[in-house]
């Protein structure tokens, strides 16, 4: 829950409903999935050239870069350190990774970013009361979401493919 109240979804439920509204979009071919590494962008006139790691090129009107994050990787020391150790949980996104934590342990969470606002989510939901202590990697506060909507990078008004 954010501080003023509202529900932020966990990722599988923000997931479920991105899925749910590309879906059809999908089926018809107005959207293609493309799975592949972007290695260059360039601006061709009024449209985006993107190139992946094939060499395969394809052009757009319209550019947005929504990259996410990789599943989660342990610091390396601590990996080292805890590797193998039943209360050590190296990706909270696996299923059932948070199985172990009872009602009333005592969390430590490594890292204060949207992975540990899940967990904290997860574990509430799951009926725990224990004490959650969360560390900045970085020694950074989590930061709130921009308060006014942020402008694209590049538009253009002309029709074409949309490919993500």
């Amino acid at each position: 829950m954010m501080a003023d109240g509202s529900l932020f979804p966990r990722r599988h439920v923000f997931g479920d409903y991105i899925h749910s509204n590309v879906s059809q979009s999908l089926r018809e071919g107005k959207i293609t999935h493309v799975r592949s590494a972007v290695v260059q962008v360039e601006k061709a006139g009024n449209r985006w050239q993107i190139t992946d790691g094939n060499g395969d090129a394809t052009e757009a009107d319209i550019l947005v870069i929504a990259t996410s994050h990789p599943s989660p990787v342990a610091p390396s020391r601590l990996a080292t350190a805890f590797a193998g150790h039943p209360r050590f949980i190296a990706d909270a996104t696996k299923p059932d990774a948070l199985a172990a934590i009872g009602e009333h342990d005592r969390v430590l969470l490594v890292g204060n970013g949207l992975t540990a606002a899940d967990v904290v989510a997860s574990l509430t939901i799951r009926g725990h009361r224990g004490p959650i202590l969360a560390l900045s990697r970085r020694g950074l506060r989590s930061r709130g979401h921009a308060l006014a909507t942020q402008e694209p990078m590049a538009t253009s008004s002309r029709a074409g493919e949309n490919r993500v």
